[in-house]
């Protein structure tokens, strides 16, 4: 991880940061994710070229402690 770099949590919150244009450099998933707006957001991730990963919970849970609902944004 680099030093400067800042993370959006949540599926909602990177949903609405990708709408706005918001620069992101790499979205990681949890593994086997489901949820009310997973589609839309796996959608919207394919359609922008956003480069993501599925990760194991455990990488989640060291970025971030809180809910971070299976999803990390990670921009400069």
């Amino acid at each position: 991880m680099k030093a400067k770099e800042k993370f959006i949590i949540g599926t909602r919150p990177v949903i609405e940061a990708i709408n706005s244009g918001k620069e992101i450099n790499k979205i990681l998933f949890r593994k086997g994710l489901r949820g009310e707006h997973t589609g839309e957001l796996f959608t919207l991730v394919r359609n922008s070229g956003i480069p993501y990963q599925f990760v194991p919970l455990e990488k989640l849970n060291r970025l971030h402690r809180g809910n971070h609902q299976g999803v990390i944004a990670m921009m400069s």
